[in-house]
């Protein structure tokens, strides 16, 4: 359509600035697949047991800082009166 619009318009004619801009929306718009390789690599740490125990060793150390942040706190206001 854009090669039609240029043999019968010129460059700046309404009509083939049309079919250019259309043409690059078109170019523009993202694959619906995308971001696919992204869920598969998650997908695939998901289920990978060794990345599965990292993260609960993550999580747990998470809830052994906000205990001890917790006892700190205990601590301090126990300490002030």
């Amino acid at each position: 359509m854009l090669a039609a619009a240029r043999a019968t318009y010129t460059e700046k004619h309404p009509e083939s600035c049309a079919c250019r801009t259309s043409s690059r929306r078109r170019v523009r718009k993202p694959l619906p697949n995308a971001g696919g390789p992204r869920r598969t690599a998650r997908a695939q740490l998901q289920s990978d047991p060794t990345y599965r125990q990292l993260v609960a060793d993550r999580e747990m150390a998470r809830l052994r800082i906000s205990d001890l942040s917790r006892a700190d706190k205990d601590i301090r206001r126990q300490i002030s009166t």
